[in-house]
């Protein structure tokens, strides 16, 4: 399939397209608007005061705001290698625009790189419940409607974080070789290792489910010299130089500087310093609970939270259900790692879905399609709930791997055949959809504005 046929809105696509961008403008000029007399501002008080004070969506970064505008790096490009590349192009249209206007527009462009992800990630899922999976038409546009009403779905399609790209080209990944399983045909080592590229480029350990998914289209044929080269090997070794290129080229230079400043201001005032410093180990510290160390990777990786609570309050919890104790706020500062819902019925709510889930997944086991998104899911699970990596903000990750429950639920649709049971079933997801849309709708709104 051409990149043009790929990407290009089919008739009966254009009604939901419609929907998803009207949709996801307005959350994203609820984000922007909140503090827009001071986003649209040039730098007179430095990028760095004028977002981080202002911008905390339930521990989601603002990097990205800061790299358009004065392409400064805190974000860890191990992880994100190409994330900067990505950013890298739009900090030069910024510099054109802000000599133009007067303005910082580094937030409508970061918005707009949002927007694209969040309408095709969307458009992705119907292709997949439509186009392989078989669904009706309008099955497919309700489970896709069930997708973007999970709480952390709808913000990372509305924050300036990667996970809405990172969310695209992982739904992007499926598709793609759906339509070869599907289709029981091959896929270029080319193309899956572009894949690899681009989807590992900006989140890292994302290329692992391309590797799963080149080992489904491709089975054993996977393990010859051609995928092994350009699958599997050249996909990270362009990240790995692409990473160092841009660490010694922007990240050295800026710690250089930033290391001067901090001189001097150790200079002028170093019980400011020393406080600031304790401050950042300590939130550090209370945000990670390290039991690994203090290294890039590690000090992301925990055993001391609690697993269960853990599992129930935000795995399927926070990550489905806003909370609406500490809504939207950061665990890095007032949050606690573990909140617990007000009412019984978020719970029930809660236990219908994950049902549904499970049971989705048991009618589907046979089917590889179900197979290849488990696999993902259990790449997850392992990384997130086994090693604790990033457990205590787990739900930020939800747009990365929530896609296997309407998939699931789409399986569910599949293997009941009765008329009454399964118009019961599409019942109940209209109103898990419509509660959903409106309960985690009212908490944004509420915080917003």
């Amino acid at each position: 399939m051409s990149l043009f046929r790929l990407f290009r809105i089919r008739k009966e696509e254009r009604g939901p397209a419609l929907i998803l961008l009207l949709v996801f403008i307005g959350l994203n000029a609820l984000v922007i608007q909140q503090h827009a007399h001071q986003y649209f501002l040039g730098a007179h008080g430095g990028f760095w005061s004028i977002f981080r004070k202002t911008f905390e969506v339930s521990g989601y970064d603002c990097w990205s705001w800061i790299t358009i505008s004065g392409l400064r790096v805190h974000f860890d490009t191990v992880r994100h290698p190409l994330f900067f590349s990505l950013l890298y192009p739009l900090y030069w249209l910024n510099q054109g625009l802000m000599t133009l206007t007067g303005h910082n527009c580094a937030v409508v462009l970061m918005a707009l790189v949002v927007l694209f992800s969040a309408v095709y990630s969307g458009l992705f899922l119907f292709r997949i419940l439509r186009e392989i999976m078989r669904l009706s038409r309008a099955d497919s546009l309700l489970l896709t409607a069930f997708f973007f009403s999970f709480g952390h779905v709808m913000l990372a399609c509305m924050v300036p974080d990667h996970f809405a790209v990172s969310m695209l080209l992982l739904l992007q990944t499926f598709y793609v070789s759906g339509r070869a399983m599907r289709q029981k045909r091959d896929m270029a080592s080319w193309k899956l290792g572009l894949l690899a590229f681009l989807t590992g480029g900006i989140s890292f350990s994302n290329i692992v489910k391309v590797y799963l998914a080149a080992l489904f289209v491709k089975g054993k044929r996977v393990f010859r010299w051609r995928p092994i080269l350009l699958v599997g090997l050249l996909p990270v070794v362009l990240l790995v130089g692409i990473q160092r290129l841009n660490y010694y080229c922007f990240e050295v230079p800026q710690a250089r500087e930033v290391g001067q400043i901090e001189r001097k201001m150790e200079q002028k005032n170093p019980e400011r310093v020393r406080k600031m410093r304790e401050g950042a180990r300590k939130t550090q510290a209370k945000l990670n609970a390290k039991d690994f160390g203090d290294g890039e990777i590690a000090k992301w990786i925990t055993l001391s939270t609690p697993r269960w609570p853990g599992l129930v309050e935000n795995v399927f919890g926070e990550s489905i259900q806003l909370h609406r104790d500490f809504a939207l706020q950061d665990a890095g500062h007032n949050r606690p790692v573990i909140v617990r819902y007000r009412a019984v019925s978020n719970y029930l709510v809660e236990a219908v879905v994950v049902a549904l889930f499970v049971l989705g997944l048991w009618k589907g086991r046979r089917q590889r399609l179900t197979a290849l998104v488990f696999s993902w899911f259990l790449c997850d699970a392992v990384l997130h709930f086994g090693l604790g990596f990033a457990l205590n903000e787990v739900y930020l990750m939800s747009a990365g791997w929530l896609f296997i429950v309407p998939i699931a639920v789409g399986s569910l649709f599949s293997a009941v055949r009765r008329p009454i049971p399964r118009q019961t079933l599409r019942y109940a997801i209209v109103f898990l959809t419509i509660y959903l849309w409106a309960y985690n709708g009212q908490i944004i709104l509420q915080y917003f504005l």
